[in-house]
This record gives structure tokens, C-alpha cells and sequence, in this order.
């Protein structure tokens, strides 16, 4: 039995109950068929279909008065129009899409805050798109999306078609996805920078002068296989083709070891990651997924490979990824979160194949980038990055008079990268 009393200033009290009741256990020795299966639960064939008289069938102890009212009181509470409004807002910032029904809405219009976005390439922006949801169909989903830039005045474009071999019952994202992925997408994309097109705020907050942006062209097969040991695999074939722009622009030496521009590249690469995730849960709303075993470490170990002159590609290409994240417990001092990542370039390959890091050249804070670095300010053909951010909980806030009635917390933040150029990669020493 737990209680919980929730509180957040300006708002009313929260007080929460939860009863945990275990019935009809046995103590006899379990037969080895249970351990065949890693699926830490067994689901009843059809239980979300189950009316509401099966359900209380069921229950080891009957509700009382107060909380079989709730779904009364809820309507009666979403019968305020002013309440309405704040839940619809609320919704619509956290899930970023709109339905097309109001009840099991086959396709949802968004991402709403990518609706319009600027950049130094384009200009103002504007994308429509949207995804359907599983009251469309349990196994196959559809993803798009077309954009228009007003100062380069190119057409953008998005198609996705994703089948998934389980059953999905209320999200794509649920756990384990087991898929098949085919996508085509051409767009704006920035090299040494995660970039999908961005949103308002990335666009109100952003200091870059986007002078690292290009077009790029990208076909992409995927299959992701999860399960419930804790590991999963991704093995992908992406054709991608990059393109200079007005502000990137590609140069690369002859035979006679004299500059001349290229407007793009080919790249034909096979990748494959595996990660080991022991014990992880997550947190799935109907298009984004959180893990929520911070505590439990996480494994990625991946490389990609592409040979010059198979299907298109214009350079030999090999990198090795690895990668750690955890979250260490500190007991009273708080906790401390930790990610660590090696990367390694095995052929000469032009820059931005090269191992750039990860920058994120706006005002809002990105755990996992770095705000204070320029872009393609250093590339490498090997590197070690780690992300350290310790959370002290109030440990020291808490023990100032006045101060500590604000409820400050303190997060201290350390990122850092080592790498270098070796001769191979090195335009200035090779031959």
C-alpha cells in the first residue's frame, strides 16, 4: 500500500493512493515451458477489449465508493470549458500532433512545432506532414512529410513505410519492435549537427549562422529486432547523396594535386548496432518512447562499411562506434549520469565522413551535444567523448536560509572530447 502527496507551487495538492494486491499464487515449482519464453508477462488474448462488469469481476478487493466515482467526477470536470481548454493545450504541446478525429483518429497531422522554422539556407520554412496510428492498421505505418523553403525556393520531402511483424496494440513504439523499414527523404541536413528540419523554438534560439548546412539525398532499408533479454540489433542500407550549398561547398584534389570543386557525393553504406539494455523499461506514448532504467547500463556497439564502386559509392568507408550510459546512484550526495562514447574512421574518407562532434549551436541546453564549439571546429578520425551531469538533489541549496524555500536544485554539467587527425586523414600530410 503507498501513498504519495504531490505538490507544485501555484497548484492544488495531489494525493494519491495505490493498493497492490497479489492473489491465487502457488508455491508448487513452475514447469520448464515458463522458462522457454523471456517475456517477463503473459497478456491475456484481447484484455484492453475487456468491459468494465470483466474487469471487476476480476479484482482481488472491491473499489470503494469514492474511487469508482473517479470517471464520473473526470467527466464531470472535463464538462468546464476552461478546464477543456488547458487539457487540449497540454496535449497538444506534449504530443506535438494533431488528430484528424477526435476518437481513434487514423492519422495525426504534425509535428506541429515544425510546422514553421527558419535557417541561414532557406530562409522561412514551412513542412506538412503527419503519421498514421495503429486504428489505421496493427501492422503497417505510413510517415510524411513535404517542406518548402522560401529563400532557396527547393521542394523537401519525407515517405516512410514501416511494417511490424508483432501485433501493436495501442503504439508503433511498443515494446519489443520487431520491423521493417523503407524510407526516402531529401532535406537539409547539417554536417557535425543532429538536424531533422528543427522546430520553432530551435529556430527562435538558434545562434549558428548554418554555415556547415547541405542538401541531402537518402534511401534507407531497416530492420530493428528487440527482446526481452535486454538486447536488440538494427541492421540498415542507406544510399545517401550529399550536395554543396551556397554556404557549404565541397573541394577535393585531382590527380594533378590541384583543387577543384565537387558539387556531391555517393555514399552506399551496410550498418548493423547491437545494444544490451539488461532490464530495461520504458515509458511509450503513441510516437515517442523513454526509457525509464536510467539506473541499468546501456551497451552500443555498432559499425558501418561501404566500398568505392559498389553501388554508388565513391569512397571505401568503415567506422567503429561504442558506447556506454548509466546512471550512478550517490545516496544522499544525488546522482550521477554518465555516457561515454568511442569512435573510430579505418580509411581516408573527405570530411564530413570524418568523426565530427556532435554540436548544438542554439540557446537551449542539449545534454548530449556541445553548445559551446563552432561547427565542424574539429574532425577526427578517432575520438572519445563523455557527457557527465550530476544532479545534487538540493544538497547544498537546501541548507541556505530564504534560498532554500525557492526549492533551487544544482546541476553541475561536464563535457568533453579527445581525438586527433591521423596522416592517412590528414589533406595537409597525405599524399
Amino acid at each position: 500500500y503507498m501513498t504519495a502527496d504531490f505538490f507544485v507551487p501555484a497548484l492544488p495538492r495531489i494525493y494519491g493512493e495505490r493498493l497492490n494486491t497479489y492473489n491465487n499464487f502457488s508455491f508448487e515449482p513452475l514447469a520448464d515451458s515458463y522458462f522457454e519464453n523471456d517475456n517477463p508477462v503473459e497478456e491475456r488474448e484481447n484484455a484492453n477489449l475487456f468491459t468494465q462488469s470483466q474487469w471487476d469481476s476480476l479484482r482481488a478487493e472491491p473499489l470503494k465508493t469514492q474511487e469508482s466515482q473517479v470517471d464520473a467526477i473526470m467527466q464531470e470536470v472535463r464538462g468546464v470549458k476552461s478546464f477543456r481548454v488547458v487539457e487540449t493545450i497540454a496535449k497538444f504541446c506534449v504530443d506535438n500532433y494533431i488528430p484528424t478525429k477526435k476518437i481513434n483518429s487514423q492519422f495525426d497531422v504534425g509535428p506541429i512545432f515544425s510546422v514553421v522554422t527558419k535557417n541561414a539556407l532557406e530562409g522561412w520554412r514551412v513542412r506538412v506532414g503527419g503519421e498514421t496510428t495503429t486504428f489505421f492498421d496493427k501492422h503497417f505505418f505510413l510517415s510524411t512529410y513535404g517542406a518548402w523553403g522560401f529563400k532557396d525556393k527547393r521542394p523537401k520531402g519525407y515517405g516512410a513505410l514501416e511494417y511490424s511483424f508483432n501485433d501493436k496494440k495501442l503504439y508503433r513504439t511498443e515494446f519489443p519492435v520487431h520491423s521493417l523499414k523503407a524510407s526516402i527523404k531529401y532535406d537539409v541536413a547539417k554536417v557535425g549537427e543532429d538536424f531533422s528540419g528543427g522546430n520553432i523554438l530551435s529556430s527562435l534560439f538558434n545562434r549558428s549562422d548554418d554555415r556547415n548546412a547541405i542538401y541531402q539525398l537518402n534511401a534507407a532499408l531497416s530492420y530493428q529486432r528487440e527482446s526481452y533479454s535486454g538486447f536488440s540489433f538494427t541492421i540498415d542500407f542507406v544510399h545517401q547523396k550529399s550536395y554543396s550549398s551556397e554556404l557549404t561547398q565541397f573541394f577535393r584534389y585531382n590527380n594533378d594535386n590541384r583543387l577543384e570543386k565537387l558539387d556531391d557525393y555517393s555514399m552506399f553504406t551496410a550498418n548493423v548496432a547491437l545494444r544490451y539494455a539488461p532490464g530495461e523499461k520504458f515509458y511509450s506514448s503513441r510516437r515517442y518512447r523513454y526509457s525509464l532504467s536510467r539506473e541499468k547500463p546501456v551497451f552500443i556497439l555498432s559499425h558501418s562499411v561501404g566500398i568505392d564502386g559498389v553501388l554508388g559509392s565513391d569512397y571505401t568507408y568503415n567506422k567503429t562506434q561504442l558506447s556506454f550510459d548509466k546512471r550512478f546512484w550517490l545516496s544522499y550526495f544525488g546522482y550521477l549520469n554518465v555516457s561515454l562514447k568511442g569512435a573510430k574512421i579505418w580509411n581516408r574518407v573527405p570530411y564530413p565522413l570524418l568523426d565530427v562532434p556532435n554540436i548544438r549551436f542554439s540557446r537551449l541546453s542539449d545534454d548530449n551535444a556541445f553548445m559551446l564549439m563552432d561547427p565542424v571546429e574539429f574532425i577526427n578520425d578517432w575520438s572519445a567523448t563523455w557527457y557527465l551531469s550530476y544532479f545534487m538533489g538540493g544538497l547544498i541549496l537546501n541548507r541556505i536560509p530564504v534560498i532554500r524555500k525557492l526549492q533551487l536544485r544544482e546541476v553541475i554539467t561536464f563535457k568533453g572530447v579527445i581525438g586527433g587527425l591521423s596522416d592517412r586523414s590528414n589533406v595537409n600530410k597525405s599524399d
